[in-house]
């Protein structure tokens, strides 16, 4: 929460960088944009405003080898965890986004 008050954007940044965005969204929550399942189980959506700044936008997800939880964190304007998945597999177009195979 000692982050989310501090009004230099650039240094929330850094201590948002330094504390760890898994452990950030683990203390603050967020709010729910989206959420459906792949094959490591439920993935969520996440965002987080913050004061004069773009909202902290982060897809949970689960390893379905480790069941091994990960933030990750994705562009703003994001809205759909399909979107979020491609767009972190390097795809722009969501759609083309079709794994044969999770590990």
């Amino acid at each position: 929460v000692d982050i989310l008050n501090i009004r230099n954007v650039t240094r929330r940044r850094v201590l948002l960088e330094r504390f760890g965005l898994d452990r950030f969204v683990q203390e603050v929550g967020g709010l729910i944009i989206d959420r459906d399942r792949d094959t490591g189980g439920e993935r969520q959506l996440l965002s987080i405003p913050l004061a004069d700044d773009e909202p902290v936008v982060a897809l949970r997800v689960i390893c379905p080898s480790t069941a091994h939880t990960y933030v990750l964190r994705v562009p703003p304007h994001i809205r759909s965890c399909r979107r979020a998945a491609a767009w972190l597999a390097g795809f722009e177009n969501e759609h083309d986004y079709q794994p044969l195979i999770e590990t």
